[in-house]
Protein backbone atom coordinates (compact mmCIF):
# COMPACT_ATOMS: atom_id res chain seq x y z
CA UNK A 1 0.00 0.00 0.00
CA UNK A 2 1.02 3.62 -0.51
CA UNK A 3 2.83 5.24 2.42
CA UNK A 4 4.24 8.33 0.69
CA UNK A 5 3.90 10.23 -2.54
CA UNK A 6 5.48 13.13 -4.36
CA UNK A 7 3.31 15.39 -6.50
CA UNK A 8 4.28 18.10 -8.92
CA UNK A 9 1.52 20.55 -9.88
CA UNK A 10 2.08 22.83 -12.85
CA UNK A 11 0.19 24.79 -15.50
CA UNK A 12 0.03 24.20 -19.25
CA UNK A 13 -2.32 24.75 -22.19
CA UNK A 14 -4.30 22.19 -24.18
CA UNK A 15 -3.24 20.76 -27.48
CA UNK A 16 -5.86 20.58 -30.24
CA UNK A 17 -6.48 16.87 -29.48
CA UNK A 18 -6.80 17.45 -25.72
CA UNK A 19 -9.15 20.38 -26.27
CA UNK A 20 -11.39 18.17 -28.39
CA UNK A 21 -11.46 15.44 -25.72
CA UNK A 22 -12.10 17.94 -22.91
CA UNK A 23 -14.67 19.98 -24.87
CA UNK A 24 -12.77 23.24 -24.51
CA UNK A 25 -10.97 25.65 -26.84
CA UNK A 26 -7.42 24.84 -27.96
CA UNK A 27 -4.76 26.59 -25.85
CA UNK A 28 -7.13 26.66 -22.82
CA UNK A 29 -5.37 26.47 -19.44
CA UNK A 30 -4.78 23.11 -17.76
CA UNK A 31 -3.63 22.02 -14.33
CA UNK A 32 -1.09 19.22 -14.65
CA UNK A 33 -0.33 16.79 -11.85
CA UNK A 34 2.49 14.26 -11.88
CA UNK A 35 2.48 11.88 -8.91
CA UNK A 36 4.89 9.16 -7.81
CA UNK A 37 3.73 6.93 -4.94
CA UNK A 38 5.95 4.69 -2.85
CA UNK A 39 5.61 1.62 -0.62
CA UNK A 40 6.86 1.37 2.95
CA UNK A 41 10.14 0.04 1.54
CA UNK A 42 10.52 3.10 -0.69
CA UNK A 43 9.68 1.17 -3.83
CA UNK A 44 7.79 3.09 -6.53
CA UNK A 45 4.32 1.54 -6.96
CA UNK A 46 2.46 4.22 -8.93
CA UNK A 47 3.29 6.87 -11.50
CA UNK A 48 0.49 9.13 -12.76
CA UNK A 49 0.34 12.12 -15.06
CA UNK A 50 -3.07 13.84 -15.12
CA UNK A 51 -4.19 16.94 -17.05
CA UNK A 52 -7.23 18.71 -15.55
CA UNK A 53 -9.40 21.46 -16.98
CA UNK A 54 -8.38 24.53 -15.01
CA UNK A 55 -11.96 25.86 -14.96
CA UNK A 56 -13.27 22.82 -13.06
CA UNK A 57 -10.64 21.91 -10.46
CA UNK A 58 -9.03 23.49 -7.43
CA UNK A 59 -6.16 21.99 -5.48
CA UNK A 60 -5.81 22.42 -1.74
CA UNK A 61 -2.62 21.46 0.08
CA UNK A 62 -2.28 20.95 3.85
CA UNK A 63 1.22 20.68 5.28
CA UNK A 64 2.28 19.69 8.77
CA UNK A 65 5.69 19.39 10.27
CA UNK A 66 6.58 16.20 12.12
CA UNK A 67 4.88 12.87 11.98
Amino acid sequence: FVVSADEIISADVTTVDEADLLHIDPASPLLCVTRFAYSQLGEPIEAVHIRYRADRYTFSVHQRRGG
